[in-house]
């Protein structure tokens, strides 16, 4: 089950219902073990759910940093708030700030709760000043709270990309008016693959048509990244620019899965070869046409296109039509870090950020969102 919901996870969006009956099987599980001895799974160290939960925190940094493949189980039961015990004091998480406690402080970043706490300047200052001592995970989180302008720069001056990263979605959250010049800034600077999808992903959630090039561009020269940036770029505008990779041969699969992922539309297959020469099409043998390679069918793409065109709202994720204003409402029966990005312009800052970071649990997101609902419509 752990890799099922791995897999599920992965995909980036997904029933709500789906994760939550699957996270619930999961947990069952673990308790119906722990009644048994001798059974006890391993990941538990001989404890009960209950004795960990009494434990603390404490204790589940114990039990992984001695089995660190089973992270995935300690941060179902911290999203499910089996962990009573809560953290406010910052000085605790700065604790868990050094370069090898980075997986103690993104067990910590499981529960929301733990984004509430403020960080004083000081503190910010020795991060600016000597980020290489400090883990992503307490980056991250510490740059989550609002920055002034002042502090941003000092972060996008930085050579460490965490904190350039952390200062752009600040930005994009709180819509700086320097955000937009500053991301297409940093993404010029850098010649790292990575660096330039992460900076991508982001940029495909401002709608901002100028990026539709540049990522073209890049997809087209690191398919093994094109399935997670495409898959941002949600605005309808966007689709264009997909269906225009679907047409290239090393990166049609992985165009396609963007465009199912958005669309939730399969498309049919054609020969690869009919992209090239659609007047030769006719003239080839049937072995030749089952070796060739397959592609979408790039007409049945663009007529899925226009019709999306045509339904109220600019942006589209698993067939499900929204504008970023109202994405909480549209989306509601959909779940994953892909819904919880398309959604988090809708939330304030520390909680916006830990949407981009952190997939919540079924349940986590299902709470938050219909809180944050309430909240706009009192």
């Amino acid at each position: 089950m752990t890799k099922q919901h791995k897999r599920l996870q992965a995909q980036g969006v997904y029933g709500v219902y789906r994760m939550h009956h699957l996270e619930v099987a999961l947990l069952n599980h673990l308790y119906t073990v722990c009644d048994v001895p001798t059974h006890t799974p391993h990941v538990l160290a001989g404890m009960s759910l209950s004795q960990l939960a009494d434990a603390g925190w404490k204790a589940c940094f114990t039990l992984l940093t001695g089995h660190p493949d089973e992270a995935a189980i300690y941060h179902l039961i911290a999203c499910y708030d089996l962990i009573t015990e809560e953290i406010a004091d910052s000085h605790v998480f700065e604790a868990h700030s050094a370069i090898e406690s980075q997986a103690h402080m993104a067990l910590l970043n499981c529960r929301p709760v733990h984004w509430q706490s403020r960080f004083d300047d000081a503190l910010l200052a020795r991060l600016f000043t000597l980020p290489e001592h400090y883990n992503r995970a307490f980056k991250q989180r510490v740059l989550s709270q609002p920055l002034t302008d002042s502090q941003a720069m000092s972060c996008l001056q930085s050579g460490c990309f965490d904190m350039q990263f952390s200062a752009l979605l600040n930005g994009y959250c709180q819509s700086a008016a320097w955000f937009a010049e500053q991301l297409f800034a940093v993404f010029s600077r850098s010649n790292d693959e990575q660096i330039k999808a992460r900076l991508l992903c982001l940029a495909g959630l401002t709608g901002d048509e100028r990026w539709h090039e540049p990522c073209e561009l890049f997809c087209a020269q690191h398919p093994q990244y094109s399935v997670e940036v495409l898959s941002h770029f949600q605005h309808k505008t966007a689709l264009l620019m997909i269906i225009k990779l679907m047409g290239k041969a090393h990166v049609a699969t992985q165009a396609y899965q963007a465009w199912q992922c958005l669309t939730n539309k399969p498309l049919p297959q054609v020969p690869l070869l009919a992209a090239v020469e659609p007047h030769n099409i006719n003239a080839l043998q049937t072995s030749q046409l089952q070796q060739a390679k397959m592609r979408p069918n790039l007409d049945a793409a663009e007529h899925e296109r226009q019709r999306l065109a045509l339904i109220k709202g600019g942006c589209v994720l698993n067939g499900v039509s929204y504008s970023p204003d109202n994405a909480l409402t549209a989306l509601a029966d959909l779940a994953g870090i892909y819904v919880q990005r398309a959604a988090l312009k809708q939330f304030s800052l520390p909680a916006a950020a830990m949407l981009y970071y952190d997939p919540l649990s079924a349940w986590q997101w299902r709470q938050i969102s219909s809180d944050n609902t309430a909240g706009m419509a009192q």
